[in-house]
């Protein structure tokens, strides 16, 4: 399920649906989402999955806003 939840934040964040207050809300659900659906997936050996999740709104933000 939190797979889902995590693509459709994803979704919107990309097509720039949101004004600045929703998007700054949208990556703290995604970090916070992603940092428990990561840790799940390296607990149970999906390593690879794990580290991509553990990234991705770091990755989604872009260097200009790091």
């Amino acid at each position: 399920m939190d797979a889902y939840r995590i693509k459709a934040i994803v979704k919107m964040i990309r097509r720039g649906w949101l004004n600045d207050s929703q998007l700054a809300l949208a990556f703290q659900e995604l970090s916070v989402k992603c940092s428990i659906y990561g840790k799940g997936c390296v607990k149970r050996g999906k390593r690879s999955e794990g580290e991509h999740y553990l990234r991705l709104p770091e990755q989604l933000k872009g260097p200009q806003e790091r």
